[in-house]
């Protein structure tokens, strides 16, 4: 609901010359918009480490998943401080690179929304159904489950197509 507020608001305010994050729109001695920039600023670095904490840790169960034999391994200190410094350097890299946040929003839009509306429900659903009712009897809701995460996987290759291209 606020992100519909600013969005009507910058709109009514800027027009078509509205840019893809609002407060770039401002001029650039406009002191409240200074104010918002350095707070979204603080923001995001306040956020940085839980969403950094949760992708370490999902790089670590992945890890343990690709590699069961080497789980003590993953979890060991030293292991994961390693894994911290190569992700933030990886990280890095991509923000020095990729200074369009347009863009990584359009390709986060489109590859997390197909994900998260038809790949995983699909695949959850579908593996439930395996693991608790068995393939057989439900073969043709398989199909179908399968189908519709197929279309996910064709609307997230084309909306990343979409964010790359325009």
């Amino acid at each position: 609901l606020i992100f519909m507020v600013v969005m009507i608001f910058g709109f009514m305010t800027f027009g078509s010359a509205a840019k893809a994050v609002i407060l770039n729109s401002y001029a650039a001695d406009d002191g409240f918009a200074r104010a918002a920039q350095v707070c979204l600023s603080l923001a995001i670095l306040g956020s940085l480490p839980l969403m950094f904490t949760g992708l370490r840790e999902s790089v670590v169960e992945l890890g343990k998943l690709w590699a069961p034999d080497r789980c003590r391994d993953f979890d060991r200190t030293s292991v994961q401080d390693m894994m911290s410094v190569v992700l933030l350097l990886v990280l890095g890299l991509v923000a020095m690179v990729c200074s369009d946040v347009w863009l990584v929003l359009n390709i986060v839009g489109a590859v997390c929304g197909a994900l998260t509306i038809y790949v995983l429900p699909c695949l959850l659903y579908a593996e439930s159904v395996r693991r608790i009712l068995g393939v057989k009897g439900h073969l043709v809701e398989l199909v179908v489950v399968y189908g519709m995460l197929v279309v996910g996987v064709v609307l997230g290759f084309l909306g990343l197509y979409v964010a790359l291209a325009f």
